[in-house]
């Protein structure tokens, strides 16, 4: 039967720490410490706990270093999402692959894992201004040297911290996004020391003139906006004023009909004409509900009224709006507030009008 991959380079793994190298070879109580982590990690990695997989396999490298141990290690840390970690770890098993460690079954595993995990590793290439020169580059706190300037630089996913400083130009420091397989450019844009922050253009007159040079000149606001605005609430208004009126016009009639209907009924039981006049005991009730339906009716006819007005109102407010507001020229053309004063018999009239 076939093992699986990971099977197959655990035996390879715990073969190789047996066999070693005539330099610096560990005793044979480190290799039984080394093998004891190696089993503990391989129990661990199957139950996807990567990262205290990963720390065993730590220990179980600064004891004995082989291709096996350096390829587990390296997917752990894999699947923990850290990637450059993981391929320098591919890196250094072929490394010792090719410098005739045996490993053939972590050989075959090797090559496939590499591949997938330089897909799926991020690069960020950092572009500086040609004109700059003394700039310090430093990404999550390390300097970076020169030779990796211009060239991609292999990233773990997520979030990153850029700085670059230089005596010549002002500090320029970002947070930096990347995700898992983006191939990401960034220019740097530096700024010398002591230059100002670039000005805003100052706003031109309507007909394309001087700029305005009194900041205090009061601006007419947007006429246009306003007016719809002033439309739509008294558009508004008018409908539910007259949709009110509606509504307590039907109420009081119902309850008109409904004080009439009583009204007979109560002529019908006693008998007579005007029978709440001396009531007596049987249309003492009949003749307290006639009252309380025609006070509901009559009260109904007031709100009925009451709305009709602030509808009839608020139409002519709508109307009155459409046909004298002012176009956005005629409101520039205007001062917002005008005082006039004239005199009547008997004393004088003061008058104040704007617009809004």
């Amino acid at each position: 039967m076939k093992l699986r991959p990971f099977l197959c380079a655990a035996i390879v793994g715990l073969a190789t720490l047996s066999a070693g190298s005539a330099i610096a070879e560990p005793s044979p109580s480190e290799i039984a410490v080394a093998r004891k982590l190696f089993g503990e990690a391989t129990e661990l990695r199957t139950q996807k706990r990567w990262a205290k997989a990963a720390e065993k396999l730590q220990k179980v490298v600064k004891i004995k270093e082989t291709p096996g141990v350096l390829y587990h290690l390296a997917f752990c840390e894999e699947q923990l999402g850290q990637f450059v970690e993981a391929l320098v770890n591919y890196d250094r098993a072929a490394e010792l692959l090719s410098k005739g460690a045996e490993a053939d079954d972590v050989k075959a595993l090797l090559g496939p894992a590499r591949q997938r995990l330089i897909r799926r590793t991020p690069t960020l290439r950092i572009l500086l201004p040609s004109d700059a020169s003394g700039l310090e580059v430093r990404l999550d706190g390390r300097r970076l040297s020169k030779a990796v300037l211009s060239e991609p630089v292999l990233l773990n996913p997520g979030s990153h911290k850029l700085s670059v400083t230089s005596p010549r130009y002002e500090e320029h420091a970002q947070k930096v996004e990347v995700a898992e397989g983006e191939r990401r450019k960034l220019r740097v844009k530096m700024r010398s020391r002591g230059e100002a922050p670039v000005a805003k253009k100052p706003p031109e007159s309507p007909a394309g003139g001087k700029p305005n040079d009194d900041p205090t000149e009061d601006k007419a606001p947007n006429s246009g906006v306003t007016k719809t605005i002033v439309l739509a609430t008294e558009g508004v208004l008018a409908v539910l004023g007259i949709g009110a009126g509606l509504f307590f016009t039907i109420q009081s009639n119902g309850a008109t009909e409904d004080a009439d209907n009583t009204a007979v009924e109560i002529d019908t039981t006693s008998g007579r004409d005007n029978g709440c006049t001396n009531p007596t005991p049987d249309v003492a009730n009949l003749c307290a509900r006639l009252v309380d339906e025609r006070d509901s009716a009559a009260q109904a006819s007031d709100f009925a009224v009451i709305g009709y007005v602030a509808g009839g109102v608020a139409a002519l407010a709508l109307i009155g709006t459409v046909v004298l507001w002012p176009s956005d020229a005629e409101t520039a053309s205007r001062s917002r507030f005008r005082v006039g004063a004239a005199p009547i018999p008997g004393g004088g009239a003061v008058s104040l009008g704007g617009w809004f």
